[in-house]
């Protein structure tokens, strides 16, 4: 089981999920799961007009797998 966090989009997180899957040698994340939270803005400033300083974020859960030659 593996997964990575903070992600703006879901398709930030997928890549970083494949880059980190062929970065440790694993062919595939199968039963992937994607999970939105929010997330505090550090960087200063509203996200949304006389809103709170958040955001949502991505979190996405897999199991890494890795074929052997027999």
């Amino acid at each position: 089981m593996t997964w990575i966090s903070g992600y703006l989009s879901l398709e930030d997180a997928y890549d970083a999920m494949v880059r980190w899957a062929e970065s440790n040698g694993y062919d595939a994340v199968v039963g992937t799961r994607f999970v939105t939270h929010p997330d505090a803005d550090y960087g200063g400033g509203s996200n949304y007009a006389d809103g709170p300083d958040s955001r949502l974020r991505w979190t996405m859960y897999g199991t890494a797998i890795a074929w052997q030659a027999r």
